[in-house]
């Protein structure tokens, strides 16, 4: 059985699996395009009066039964899966979703590689963050797994009356109060020590390596399209700084102070970046192949251009 075959062979089955209350759902199945044009297959099931479908990537699944599980074990996990995924406070509906002055307070921020997502760019408002792109993104709710979120969309920005500044204002602040930023040494992240450099009270205790995300740890990079942030990390840090873009869920910071003295070149770094993203992060998961700086002293984010490859970042 092919890929095909297997979502065709979901879609007919799948509410076999599911649980009461699932009987007369409607169960569809769309590609979806994700960071850096991947795109997945999804599986939603819609119930009547359920206020949001969560939406369910079958590739690891088609992976799990080409390894031997039966058509049977695939489809009762993806049951049990898809349940775990569905939001349990339901009061964030599709109206909710529609009324700006109801979803204005959960818009957040989402960075990505302007040059690997120009289709989805051209569906959905954004700001330029040189060649990284802000997008919008609206929480919706919590399932078992952590958030679970809405696109904001070119058409659905239209029937709010609202432009791109109005939104991205509202998302930079929002996303600072729902997921505050945190900045730890790399000794700290690799110990399993909470520490937040960013915290009121803290003291920074000089280190080479630090890293720079959010207190959940997911999407943690749109800290990038907060300039107050980074400037904060400047004035804790007190110098200016090189950005390493590990994934879209958090960057590494070096002092450029410590960086000369190791005798680190920003082109080296790039190189390490690329060797880095090209070995162990999925291309869903990456955001860029150079680096960054912040100047602390004109408080301006932009590309290190000595770290760029003569080759197109990302294509690889």
């Amino acid at each position: 059985m092919d890929y095909r075959e297997f979502i065709n062979e979901v879609k007919n089955n799948i509410l076999d699996y599911m649980p009461p209350g699932y009987e007369t759902s409607v169960v569809r199945i769309d590609g979806t395009m994700k960071n850096n044009s991947v795109m997945k297959q999804g599986l939603s099931i819609h119930r009547e009066g359920a206020a949001v479908t969560p939406k369910l990537y079958l590739e690891e699944f088609f992976q799990s039964y080409e390894d031997g599980n039966s058509m049977e074990e695939v489809c009762s996990h993806i049951a049990n899966e898809y349940v775990k995924h569905t939001i349990g406070d339901r009061t964030f509906g599709l109206n909710s979703i529609l009324d700006f002055e109801k979803a204005k307070e959960n818009i957040t921020t989402k960075i990505v590689f302007t040059k690997n997502n120009k289709s989805l760019l051209r569906e959905r408002p954004s700001k330029k963050l040189d060649d990284l792109a802000v997008m919008y993104q609206i929480e919706v709710g919590m399932t078992e797994f952590g958030r679970a979120t809405a696109p904001v969309t070119n058409e659905l920005m239209e029937s709010w009356g609202v432009t791109t500044d109005e939104i991205h204002h509202l998302a930079v602040e929002n996303t600072e109060r729902i997921h505050p930023s945190s900045l730890s040494a790399m000794e700290c992240v690799l110990f399993g020590i909470e520490e937040n450099m960013l915290e009121e009270g803290s003291t920074y205790q000089q280190c080479g390596l630090m890293v720079l995300t959010n207190e959940s740890k997911v999407g943690g990079a749109s800290v990038l399209a907060n300039s107050q942030i980074l400037s904060k990390v400047s004035d804790v840090i007190g110098d200016s700084y090189y950005i390493l873009p590990s994934s879209v869920h958090e960057v590494l910071v070096i002092p450029k102070e410590f960086a000369n003295t190791m005798e680190l070149t920003p082109k080296e770094l790039g190189t390490l970046v690329r060797d880095v993203n090209a070995r162990e992060v999925s291309k869903e998961e990456r955001l860029s192949d150079h680096i960054y700086e912040f100047d602390k002293d004109t408080k301006s984010l932009g590309i290190v251009k000595e770290s760029k490859e003569k080759t197109k970042d990302l294509e690889r």
